[in-house]
């Protein structure tokens, strides 16, 4: 059962702010409305709901079909369904495996902290059209 889901670094994300700073390019933030969700799971998961929830002859054992906060493989497999979305996208994987959480595109970037995504674009009106893009894919919550 694979558990490990990347979070990028304090250091990376200090040096995106800097790139982008230097670059004077903008700088836009997303959540992913209740990301884990999107998520598939690649695995058999089985839960047993209260008596108290089921309906009158239901039975009390219940596949899940996506990942759900809590679960330990979640995280795993949000970050799977999100990096298959970028690069359906035209997004590809940063060069470097020392961050596995950036994702670079025609000299723009993103970086993933969980459900939180970072932009860095040109301009404003750049960062807008990737927000508008990722929203094909995902339901998000404008930061600014």
């Amino acid at each position: 059962h694979d558990t490990y889901a990347p979070v990028c670094r304090a250091a990376s994300f200090r040096t995106f702010l800097a790139a982008a700073d230097i670059k004077g390019y903008a700088v836009h933030q997303v959540d992913v409305d209740c990301a884990y969700l999107n998520a598939p799971l690649q695995e058999t998961i089985h839960v047993e709901l209260p008596r108290e929830m089921l309906k009158d002859g239901e039975g009390s054992l219940f596949r899940l079909n996506r990942a759900l906060y809590g679960l330990k493989q979640s995280g795993h497999e949000w970050f799977g369904n999100l990096e298959e979305s970028l690069i359906r996208l035209g997004w590809s994987p940063a060069p470097s495996q020392a961050e596995m959480c950036l994702f670079v595109r025609d000299g723009e970037s993103l970086l993933i902290y969980v459900d939180d995504i970072l932009i860095m674009c040109r301009d404003d009106a750049r960062c807008e059209a990737v927000k508008e893009e990722l929203r094909t894919v995902y339901d998000l919550k404008d930061l600014g």
